[in-house]
C-alpha cells in the first residue's frame, strides 16, 4: 500500500528524499538524535526554505501550500 498518489507527491517525495540524502546522511542522522536537541535547526530550516516542508499543512489562504 502507498499514500503517494499524485504527482505531485511524488515529486515532493523525491525531492525531500535528494535533500536528506544529500544533507542528512544516516551517521549524522544518528549523531543527531543522540544530542540534547535530537534535531538538527540547520537542517530544519533548509527543508523549510529550500522546499517548503513546514507549510505544507497550513492553508492556502494563509500562506500554506494546502496539503492536508
Amino acid at each position: 500500500m502507498t499514500l503517494i498518489d499524485t504527482d505531485d507527491q511524488r515529486d515532493l517525495a523525491s525531492s525531500v528524499k535528494r535533500f536528506v540524502a544529500g544533507q542528512a546522511p544516516m551517521s549524522a542522522v544518528r549523531k543527531t538524535i543522540a544530542s540534547e536537541a535530537s534535531f538538527d535547526p540547520e537542517v530544519w530550516r533548509r527543508l523549510s526554505q529550500d522546499l517548503g516542508v513546514a507549510g505544507l499543512s497550513i492553508p492556502e489562504e494563509y500562506g500554506g501550500a494546502g496539503a492536508s
